[in-house]
C-alpha cells in the first residue's frame, strides 16, 4: 500500500489592489517595524531581540509581531503599542500567553491604557480605506528606513 503524503496548501495569491491585499502589505511593513523597534529596544541590535512574555532571546527575523488583544480586528491591528515582537512559542502555541501579556502592558502603559484598549477592542469602531492604507504604508516604510540607518 503507497504512503500518502501530505501537500502543502497552495498559497493565496494576493492581489495588491484589493483592500485585503493593501491591508496585507500594510501589515508585513507594520510587523518588520515592530521587530526592529523592538530588537533595538530589548538588546540595543537589529540582529537580536527579547520577547515581551518570555524574555528570551532570539533572531529578530524569527520573533513576530504579536497582538496584546486577539483576532487581528481593524481596531488593534496596527496598535504600536498593543502589538510587540514575541517568539512563536509564545505568540502561536501558547496563543500569547496573555497573562504575562497584560503584566508586561501594565508596567509599560499602566492600567488606564490597558482598559481603553479592551474597550477599544470590544467596540472595534475602526475600519481602513485605500487612502489609510496608502498612507500606513508609507509611514512604516520610513520608519523601517530609519531604524535601518539608526540601528547602524
Amino acid at each position: 500500500m503507497a504512503k500518502k503524503t501530505a501537500q502543502a496548501k497552495p498559497k493565496k495569491a494576493c492581489n495588491s489592489d484589493t483592500l485585503t491585499g493593501k491591508k496585507k502589505k500594510v501589515w508585513t511593513l507594520f510587523s518588520k517595524f515592530i521587530r526592529l523597534r523592538d530588537s533595538l529596544r530589548t538588546t540595543g541590535t537589529l540582529y537580536r531581540c527579547k520577547c515581551i512574555t518570555c524574555g528570551r532571546e532570539y533572531d529578530t527575523k524569527k520573533m513576530q509581531a504579536g497582538h496584546f488583544l486577539p483576532g487581528r480586528i481593524d481596531a488593534v491591528l496596527f496598535d504600536e503599542k498593543g502589538v510587540n515582537a514575541q517568539c512563536y512559542r509564545c505568540n502561536m502555541l501558547l496563543q500569547g500567553v496573555w497573562p504575562a501579556y497584560y503584566r508586561a502592558m501594565q508596567g509599560m502603559h499602566g492600567q488606564d491604557w490597558i482598559e481603553n484598549s479592551i474597550g477599544d477592542w470590544e467596540r472595534n469602531e475602526r475600519s481602513y480605506d485605500d487612502p489609510q492604507l496608502i498612507i500606513l504604508q508609507r509611514i512604516y516604510s520610513a520608519r523601517i528606513e530609519r531604524l535601518l540607518l539608526k540601528g547602524k
